[in-house]
């Protein structure tokens, strides 16, 4: 399949199921469910930045395991495609594929570029629901405006969120969940940025949901999003993500 559009942006995620859920996310009070339940919100929540992006790009969303498609769809695609058909009709479908992260990261990277053939291809998780659509709209800018250029965003965890760069395609990208260093993922991959001569930009570092201490930072985030009373181009309010945050009140928070 081969398109005109230049940038694909890849939600790379886990289907959002027993079995495959945050493990490091234990609490005595947050049963499987509720984290199951959780994944589920902060997917969709991601999707619906995307949606708000004023930008022409290819969305794609990339999932493990393939088996999972079905529960996929109901849990995320039906009941968000009759409210946003527009933006649903343009999202590709894609499995990961590998008997690994590092092979299904590096191959997700290959579709966008080989089989789609764009130019440009941008990676977050779906564990950063307040990401907001304009620092995706200023990665694109970047990515357009160079060719040569990469934009990298730092986690609190010494991850990274955000990963994307123009051509030609890192065939080995993926290995940066393999290789041991003292800098970890994040410096792993801002080796392999530069030693392929890629112009770098870091982007403000974001938290996203790894740890329980994590929920509680970015909780503390949504609740000052949601001091905000309007929404635009420029803005998402993590609503879903925000409905089970709520299911516990301000007291379990603060005692945990």
């Amino acid at each position: 399949m081969k398109t005109s559009k230049n940038i694909g942006i890849i939600v790379f995620t886990k289907v959002p199921i027993s079995g495959f859920v945050k493990t490091r996310l234990h609490h005595p009070q947050l049963d499987e469910n509720y984290i199951t339940d959780l994944q589920t919100a902060m997917l969709k929540d991601t999707l619906l930045i995307l949606e708000r992006v004023p930008k022409n790009f290819v969305p794609i969303l990339s999932f493990f395991p393939e088996e999972k498609a079905e529960t996929l769809e109901k849990l995320i695609i039906h009941p968000l495609q009759p409210l946003y058909p527009e933006f649903f009709e343009r999202v590709h479908i894609v499995p990961q594929r590998g008997i690994d992260v590092t092979e299904r990261f590096s191959n997700i990277f290959s579709f966008t570029f080989n089989e789609l053939n764009l130019n440009s291809s941008i990676i977050i998780g779906s564990d950063t629901p307040h990401l907001q659509p304009k620092l995706i709209t200023k990665c694109i800018d970047y990515l357009q405006k160079n060719s040569k250029a990469a934009v990298l965003g730092p986690s609190q965890n010494g991850g990274f969120y955000i990963l994307g760069h123009t051509q030609p395609y890192i065939h080995d990208i993926g290995s940066v969940f393999k290789k041991s260093s003292s800098t970890g993922e994040l410096g792993n991959v801002m080796e392999l940025l530069v030693s392929n001569n890629f112009e770098v930009t870091i982007l403000p570092e974001v938290t996203d949901v790894d740890t329980f201490d994590n929920l509680k930072t970015v909780r503390a985030i949504i609740k000052l999003l949601s001091f905000t009373s309007y929404e635009t181009k420029d803005y998402y309010f993590p609503k879903f993500t925000k409905n089970i945050l709520d299911m516990f009140n301000d007291s379990f928070w603060l005692k945990s």
